[in-house]
């Protein structure tokens, strides 16, 4: 065989097998297969564990709901109990996270300064250890006590309105408005169980990684257009 005509048969067959369908946001590619959720956006389908979205939004708390994507199941109260206490005690964020947020623009993507202030936590809170359970689990409860805070912080010192700092006596998700708007409400945000959901998709797929470096990679995932358009509108309609 000639070189002309090896050439020609390479050239072939990297066409062949070069030949790759583009899919924006990983559209209706399965990166992953997954027990924690499963969504069907054909006939507005969203379940967490097997269970109905509506039905955790309308009996289920946000703590509760976190609790089943974490341990397949559930809490018992004194489990939900001791998961309550543990993120509650690990509300406040450094006064150098709340000094970065001041020094974001105001004019910028809520995303993005997510991003920019979950990385900074991982300084504070190294966590590359994740095959350690307990590593893990606090690194886990640090995420969901502390990014609620961080939000409203940027929403208000952005506005140029002080920082209002977590109320232990609050559950999670009335801290999180009366941080907003130091108003006490006694609500379950459906749209805050919503933003449990995905676990395969390509913010879930970059998560996959060290704890806090895979959360910001989760995010940037959600900053884009195509698959975290919805995430990204509703945090900027938001804030």
């Amino acid at each position: 065989m000639t070189f002309d005509s090896q050439y020609q048969n390479n050239a072939r067959l990297l066409m062949e097998v070069s030949v790759l369908k583009f899919s924006p946001g990983l559209a209706g590619v399965p990166a992953a297969k997954s027990s924690i959720s499963f969504v069907n956006g054909q006939t507005g389908l969203l379940e967490y564990r097997g269970i109905r979205i509506e039905e955790l939004a309308q009996r289920s708390s946000f703590l509760e709901t976190t609790y089943l994507l974490l341990y397949d199941e559930l809490p018992a109260q004194t489990e939900l109990d001791r998961f309550t206490v543990d993120v509650t005690q690990h509300r406040r964020i450094k006064y150098q996270i709340t000094e970065l947020i001041k020094c974001l623009p105001e004019h910028g993507h809520p995303m993005d300064a997510l991003q920019a202030a979950v990385a900074a936590l991982g300084m504070f809170y190294p966590a590359r250890n994740v095959l350690d359970r307990q590593v893990r689990y606090w690194s886990t409860i640090r995420l969901i006590a502390k990014v609620p805070t961080i939000v409203a912080a940027y929403y208000r010192l952005r506005r140029g309105d002080e920082q209002i700092q977590p109320r232990d006596d609050l559950d999670h998700t009335s801290n999180f408005l009366y941080m907003l708007t130091e108003k006490v409400y006694q609500l379950m945000t459906f749209s805050r169980a919503v933003k449990q959901r995905e676990g395969s998709g390509v913010h879930g797929h970059s998560a996959r990684c060290t704890v806090h470096d895979g959360t910001v990679g989760e995010w940037v995932s959600l900053r884009g257009e195509s698959t975290g358009q919805w995430h990204s509108r509703l945090c900027v309609s938001t804030l």
